[in-house]
């Protein structure tokens, strides 16, 4: 840069330069030769600004070389920084006086933080001895020291090192550099345990391979040599290795025969000789006949045993006796025979359930769809029309899927069966509560004529199962302003019977004796269109005789229908005991007005409907969506009387919700409402704390009665 400075034809420098040659060349001419003061001064002033020209070229030369050694040490520092190799420098005492990067990526820290701390501080306690020995090696010999310790990590597992150090010029501090070994370490330790596990396996396949319960044999590639045999191969067999053994006889003298004839084992399907030909094979149709005439029916299974160059040296089988197998196959194909006949029984009834589902889900959609799309030109007389029509269609339904999900728990084991005591009489009357609107729509009376001691012991849920299905369907077959009967009497210390009767349509002979087998059709609408599957009544007549009961029926066309079924019923200990408990009957209960309710529910729909048949005897509604938030509003209002609280919810379910509540309030009724309605919830409802449980959709008026149980006046005193 400077020397285009001085070329340049208008400088400063060229010009003093020219002026100074032609001064020294008139000097040599005449060295006597006198100069004006003028010139001189000129002189003086060309020669001062030519050295302050200097000094500024000087000034630029040194910037030049500092930015030169700047940049070589930046380009070093970055080098160290950098560097894979973690980098140190230690003084006598070990302290920490510098270190790069990767230093400080060892030690877990920032760079800043390590500075001045001792670097014994980060070694392991077992490998301190071997650092400090290193240490004092290093700052007292003028060699390179090298050393292997563990650095201790905060919340990470310790890394291995290599240490190398050498002392510095100045002899006060060393210069360290230590390589992670972490890796190197582990995979020799891992080797080491590689062979120790390697002697031991092979100890332990010796001892397996003559404990094993299953036969293992090999033999040589290509002659089919037997090499081995364990115990249990020779037992199988019923021979040990036989010298003159090979791939050409080998069925012929371990007389091993085709399953269903005489012949020896057909050598190329034996998966023995298979294996030789580098072949993998599994057969089950071996016969293998002992020296005693005793067959033993083997299922063998064959590997080719390869090198690593992929080369066949061996053919190994596994085989064991399936004597046991091929008797319970025997079993099984019988039981497929059944099976498939009891599926096509269930395709034929799943046939009909689907056609009795249509017809109501086809009335569903259109009403929904005309009420849609023409809502505005509809009056109120036939938006009531169509609304009763809706209730009608979704009851239908949900009485069909209700019994569809009640036949399938039972299919699947999931009802469990508890007996319990209970007055008759109430227990009927709740069950006829549930499908009254029916009968009310059809204009039908139900007459019970139950007396109020008969005390009953059965399953609870199963038994108002038996009544709404029972009832029902005398509902269905009854034409309008009929009238059904329910009656009741002991027949035997530990036997009630109960009949309910209609006076319907009937049925004929050939009717009644199909009526309780699945695979027979044996569909009729009832009186004004409602469909009928029967499978309500397969429901009853299996939960009839899980009680040791049995359930038959009179009938004849045009003459109506009685039902007759038989349960257990209660020892004189055990009626006693329920009716000196003197429980109130569900219409005497006084229903507590002005309740402070809390409903749990995250369906906005489900929330609606709980508020608006509740309100009418509630003071004040409170709403919740979640069980976290349900808690901490019963905390906040310990004057709640009433929780409706749905099982199934996001963050925290009503079980726990209902766990955290009784931690701080006993006393509030707590209600469990669940879409499931396995038995198992409502157990697991009562087990954490609930008061009671109902399965949704809910029944109102079975709702209104659970709540007179929890506050009815004799109870609150």
């Amino acid at each position: 840069m400077f020397m285009k400075k001085h070329d340049h034809p208008d400088s400063d420098s060229t010009i003093l330069r020219r002026k100074a040659e032609i001064l020294l060349k008139v000097k040599k001419e005449d060295k006597h030769l006198q100069y004006s003061e003028s010139d001189t001064l000129k002189l003086i002033h060309e020669l001062q600004v030519y050295q302050i020209e200097l000094e500024l070229q000087n000034e630029e030369l040194a910037l030049a070389e500092e930015k030169a050694a700047n940049l070589s040490s930046e380009k070093y520092s970055e080098l160290y920084d950098f560097a894979p190799s973690g980098y140190f420098t230690l003084c006598r005492d070990g302290k920490i006086m510098q270190l790069n990067f990767s230093g400080a990526a060892m030690l877990g820290k920032e760079r800043s933080r390590v500075i001045n701390n001792l670097f014994s501080f980060y070694v392991s306690d077992d490998t301190k001895p071997v650092f400090t020995h290193f240490l004092s090696q290093v700052f007292s010999q003028d060699i390179k020291i090298s050393c292997v310790v563990s650095l201790r990590i905060k919340n990470k597992e310790p890394i291995h090192v290599h240490l190398s150090g050498i002392v510095s010029d100045n002899q006060d501090e060393c210069l360290v550099t230590a390589i992670d070994i972490t890796c190197r370490i582990q995979a020799e330790e891992l080797l080491k345990q590689n062979e120790a596990a390697l002697s031991l396996q092979n100890e332990l396949f010796s001892h397996l391979l003559q404990n094993l319960q299953i036969g293992v044999f090999m033999v040589e590639a290509p002659s089919g040599k037997p090499l081995l045999a364990n115990e249990k191969a020779l037992i199988l067999l019923g021979r040990g290795i036989l010298p003159g053994a090979n791939k050409n006889n080998l069925a012929e003298v371990y007389k091993a025969y085709k399953a269903g004839s005489r012949q020896p084992y057909p050598l190329e399907e034996m998966p023995i000789l298979m294996g030789i030909n580098g072949i993998s094979a599994n057969i089950d149709d071996m016969i293998v006949v002992h020296p005693d005439g005793t067959e033993i029916p083997l299922e063998i299974s064959g590997t080719p045993v390869k090198d690593k160059n992929g080369n066949v040296w061996a053919s190994l089988v596994s085989f064991m006796d399936i004597t046991e197998r091929k008797r319970i196959e025997a079993e099984i194909n019988a039981k497929n025979e059944e099976l498939l006949k009891t599926n096509a029984e269930k395709d034929k009834f799943f046939s009909i359930v689907a056609h009795d589902l249509r017809s109501p889900f086809n009335s569903f959609l259109g009403l929904t769809r005309m009420m849609d799309e023409e809502l505005p030109s509809l009056s109120q007389d036939e938006i009531k029309i169509f609304a009763g029509n809706l209730r009608k269609s979704a009851n239908m339904l949900y009485h069909l899927l209700e019994n569809l999900l009640e036949w399938s728990r039972m299919q699947r084991g999931l009802l469990t069966f508890k007996p319990q005591i209970f007055n008759l009489s109430h227990e009927v009357t709740a069950g006829i509560e549930l499908v009254r609107e029916s009968a009310e729509k059809k204009m039908i009376s139900i007459r019970q004529d139950i007396p109020d001691n008969i005390i009953a012991k059965a399953d609870t849920q199963m038994f108002e199962s038996l009544v709404r299905n029972l009832v029902f369907n005398a509902i269905k077959f009854t034409p309008k302003n009929g009238e059904i009967s329910i009656a009741a009497k002991k027949i035997s210390d530990t036997m009630l019977e109960m009949s309910i009767s209609d006076t319907g349509i009937g049925m004929d002979q050939l009717m009644v004796n199909k009526l309780f087998l699945l695979n027979e059709n044996i569909y009729r609408r009832g009186t004004e269109g409602e469909p009928s599957t029967g499978l309500g009544l397969i429901i009853c007549k299996d939960f009839v005789e899980k009680h040791g009961g049995k359930l038959w029926v009179e009938s004849e066309t045009g003459k109506g229908s009685t039902f007759y079924l038989t349960i257990p019923c209660a020892n004189d200990k055990e009626e006693n005991s329920l009716l000196n408990a003197s429980v109130p009957k569900v219409e005497e209960m006084t229903l507590i007005k002005n309740l402070k309710v809390l409903i749990v529910e995250d369906d906005e729909i489900s929330k609606m409907l709980l508020t608006a048949s509740m309100k009418s005897y509630c003071k004040e509604i409170l709403n919740a969506r979640t069980g976290t938030e349900t808690v901490r509003i019963t905390r906040k209002n310990p004057d709640i009387d009433l929780i409706m609280m749905d099982i199934q919810m996001p963050d925290m379910d009503g079980y726990e919700a209902t766990r955290q509540i009784r931690k701080f309030n006993k006393t509030v009724v707590i209600i469990a409402q669940s879409a499931f309605g396995l038995s198992r919830d409502s157990d697991k409802a009562l087990e954490v704390g609930c008061n009671e449980y109902i399965s949704k959709p809910i029944n109102m008026t079975l709702l209104k009665g659970l709540i007179m149980k929890q506050f009815s006046a004799s109870e609150r005193r």
